[in-house]
Formats: structure tokens, sequence, C-alpha cells
């Protein structure tokens, strides 16, 4: 089966943030899955918060599809959120985005041989580091790495996105 790669809401605004999705799509072809919340939260993202609509577009123009979950799946949602909340969290939506995609991978594709969880995120990838479904579970650090090996981006240009990020004020794992 293909490999499936699932973004969270922060590795796509900072592969956007510095023009790599064209070449995270390069490499993982036609395979690019977004849930509905992250697709919602990008949105938020990019358009309110930022105001960079130029970039919700071009995130827009990277996945292939949007994969809506089930009823037990948004059940599994809840449940994941709820390991990944820490005491004090006020915000209904913070790490739904995280817990929708792993719920959907273990769901949904199980049977898929390659299941790659993408998130910037340390407690999420941790979560899906757990689930047996969840092939690998790794940040914009591996996917820079991924790039390069690939032949994609030069040595050289991997420490020069790596360092935009970093002056952006980005955190990536």
């Amino acid at each position: 089966m293909s490999t499936l790669l699932f973004h969270d809401t922060c590795t796509l605004f900072n592969l956007a943030l510095v023009g790599l999705l064209p070449k995270v799509k390069k490499l993982f072809k036609q395979n690019l899955y977004v849930t509905p919340t992250v697709k919602d939260e990008i949105k938020h993202l990019c358009c309110k918060k930022k105001k960079r609509d130029d970039l919700y577009l071009e995130v827009k123009k990277f996945w292939t599809k949007v994969q809506w979950p089930n009823s037990a799946e948004l059940l599994q949602a809840q449940a994941y959120k709820n390991v990944l909340d820490t005491p004090g969290h006020c915000d209904h939506n913070e790490n739904l985005g995280e817990a929708e995609t792993i719920a959907i991978i273990v769901g949904s594709f199980a049977r898929n041989e390659h299941n790659l969880f993408i998130s910037d995120d340390g407690r999420a990838l941790a979560l899906a580091r757990k689930q047996p479904e969840v092939t690998a579970a790794f940040g914009t650090k591996k996917i820079l790495e991924l790039l390069e090996k690939a032949g994609i981006i030069s040595q050289q240009e991997n420490a020069d996105y790596r360092r935009q990020l970093w002056e952006k004020g980005e955190f990536i794992r």
C-alpha cells in the first residue's frame, strides 16, 4: 500500500512559511491527507492569527484529500485529546487536530503498510508512536532530512530552512 502523510497544523504552517510544501509533495506524491480539524486550524492560523491568506492558499494546494472521521473515530479522537490535554487546558479545540489525525490513522488506515504522522508537538508524537497502526511519527526536522536524502534539497538548504524557521520564532522537532 501507499505511504500516507498526515500533517498536524504546526508542521504544515512551518513548511508553508519557508516555501517547502511543493518539495514535500514531490517526495510523497499524491498521498497527502489532512483532517477537517487540521484544515480549519490551518485556515484560522494563516488567515486570522498571522494574516497570511497567501500561506493558506499554498497549503490548500498541498493536500490530496480531507479525510473525515467516522463516529467511532470522533469518540477515539476525544479520548486521545483528553490524553494530550494538560491540567488547566481551557480551549476545547486545543490538541483536537492531533487527536483526530491519530484516531483516523488508527481507525481507517490500519491496513496500510505505511502511516506517517507528522507533527512538531512532542506529546502528540509520543501518543502516535504508541499506536501500532502508526509506522512512524516525526516532525519538521525529519521531513527536511528526508528531502535532503532524496536529493530534493541540499545540506546547505536544509540548514538554511532550519535557520529561517528559527528566525521566524517557529519551534520544530
